[in-house]
């Protein structure tokens, strides 16, 4: 009777492992099942990520060159500043003439800063 106790013992075991091991099947599965469901997302999603990336550094190259454009603007607009203060202080002889170049000059500085 011992042996067949046995047996039957280990065919219980024997059935509890098989159940657990189809659980495991099963689950193994479902996750194998959720992430091919998964993969078009993440295509889709990189997609996105590279196109924003795209635009991005297209918005970028025209912002650096719109910034480039106006430090060549304020360059040009010192230059020709510079060239009037030139003519301004060649034109100016008399005293009072002189104390309104520098009033201006003051006045000047002061908006640049």
């Amino acid at each position: 009777a011992n042996t067949l106790a046995d047996e039957q013992a280990q065919l219980m075991a024997d059935k509890a492992a098989a159940e657990r091991r189809q659980r495991q099947l099963e689950d193994d599965l479902k996750s194998v099942r959720d992430d091919l469901a998964a993969r078009p997302l993440k295509s889709e999603l990189h997609t996105a990520v590279n196109s924003a990336r795209r635009e991005g550094a297209s918005a970028l190259a025209r912002e650096k060159a719109k910034v480039e454009e106006l430090t060549r603007t304020g360059e040009e607009l010192r230059t020709q500043l510079s060239m009037c203060w030139k003519i301004i202080e060649e034109t100016s002889k008399d005293d009072q003439s002189a104390i309104n170049l520098t009033r201006l000059k003051d006045k000047a500085k002061e908006f640049f800063q």
